[in-house]
């Protein structure tokens, strides 16, 4: 990708502020016909508590680097196209910041902490299990809104116990965008929830807190999450899908659904390179499809550029920005997944085994691996985590004892063996 940095010369074409972040936009000639443009944005404001500009930035695709344009500040910088409009882009950002934070302000009472990178925030809210089965699970409240139905059971595993909240949307299939903010906020699925008569849930399970005496510890805690739930859940989901709003129309989105379809219309398209032209026709095949979860995004850009600089032709979603916008996704991924590549090189990870989009992308791999009696799936492992339907005897690679460009050397093995 070229440098938006520096080269033969460089031009500040203008800088504009919103939700007390700078943005200045500058371009950067290469040559005669390559220049580069990059959006260059410094914090101006601060704040002592709940999220911040710099964690907005960084969830918008913005990287924390030394930069020229804004000398003796931390600066974050992206990639962009000419047509953008850094004045609208700055006003956006403004707003979009304001309804995270009110976002934020809301969900905070249900326990969810935006501002936390590993959120829920607290150790004890990471709980383990499918939050449903165990020895003993009591059903103890029950709750709604306009939107959901919630269930509030105790669950005891084995040595360990806690509570699941359960959410149920009164509109079923739920939007996509109802799914993508449910997802954001870290809710598992489940596929048959015993509390909604064995209906799908998504759920998110606490950990009793051991320390001291247990109903002196969290118990009053997570009673008062769940209680808020009825006054601001909805609440805070609709200021998340507010903030997504506001930023679309520059191809910029936080939520999984937005940054899992690609970066579209404003953001700079990868370049193309050998075997791999940025387009797509209705039944092209691939050499590779990547599949991931959107934490480990950087990890699949990063392998999807190896890969395609080696003349290896490879499905990565980001490279198919205009092509993915306006497609029914579910049937379309199905049919890359299931039927348009060679191989799928899937990351493992906990988030990838608990995400809707990587469910539905790993079903269409497995169902593909089990027509073609053959290798297909390649997994690379980020950490540990078993996924339904995937032998535990699948041979794999794990991404902390190889670099992206091993790993891209031996994909490509594999490719000159078929």
């Amino acid at each position: 990708m070229p440098d938006i940095h520096s080269g033969l010369q460089t031009e500040v074409l203008t800088s504009h502020t919103g939700g007390g972040v700078q943005f200045t936009l500058a371009k950067v000639t290469h040559g005669r016909d390559e220049m580069a443009y990059g959006l260059h944005a410094s914090v101006t404001s601060y704040f002592l508590s709940g999220v911040r500009q710099q964690d907005f930035l960084e969830q918008l695709g913005f990287r924390p680097q030394a930069c020229p344009f804004v000398p003796g500040h931390e600066a974050y910088c992206l990639a962009v196209d000419a047509g953008l409009g850094a004045e609208a882009f700055a006003e956006a950002f403004g707003v979009a910041f304001d309804a995270l934070r009110e976002a934020s302000r809301h969900l905070e009472q249900c326990g969810f902490y935006l501002e936390s990178r590993d959120f829920p925030a607290k150790a004890w809210t990471r709980g383990g299990g499918d939050g449903h089965r165990g020895t003993n699970q009591e059903r103890m409240k029950e709750s709604s809104d306009e939107h959901f139905e919630f269930v509030f059971s105790w669950l005891e595993q084995g040595s360990s116990a806690g509570w699941t909240t359960h959410y149920r949307a009164k509109e079923q299939p739920p939007s996509p965008e109802m799914e993508s903010v449910l997802e954001f906020l870290g809710l598992r699925n489940s596929e048959q929830c015993i509390e909604f008569n064995f209906e799908p849930c998504m759920w998110r399970h606490v950990q009793r807190d051991t320390r001291g005496d247990a109903f002196s510890g969290n118990n009053n805690t997570v009673h008062g999450w769940f209680d808020a739930h009825p006054e601001h859940f909805a609440s805070g989901i609709e200021d998340l899908l507010r903030a997504e709003k506001r930023l679309r129309p520059f191809g910029l989105g936080f939520l999984p659904a937005s940054t899992s379809i690609s970066q579209p219309a404003r953001i700079l398209e990868a370049p193309a390179g050998r075997g791999q032209s940025g387009t797509m026709d209705n039944d092209e095949h691939y050499d590779v499809a990547i599949s991931f979860a959107g934490t480990e995004r950087e990890r699949a850009e990063e392998l999807a550029l190896c890969l395609r600089d080696r003349g290896v032709k490879v499905f990565y979603d980001a490279f198919f920005g205009a092509q993915l916008w306006g497609k029914d996704l579910a049937e379309f991924f199905d049919d890359i997944y299931r039927r348009r590549a060679r191989y799928c090189v899937m990351f493992i990870s906990e988030a990838y085994r608990d995400r809707m989009w990587t469910t539905h992308e790993r079903r269409s791999a497995i169902a593909r691996s089990v027509e073609q009696r053959d290798e297909y799936i390649l997994p690379i492992v980020v950490e540990q985590a078993d996924l339904s339907g995937l032998a535990p005897t699948l041979g794999y690679v794990s991404a902390h004892e190889l670099t992206t460009e091993e790993i891209a050397d031996m994909v490509v093995e594999k490719l000159r063996g078929v």
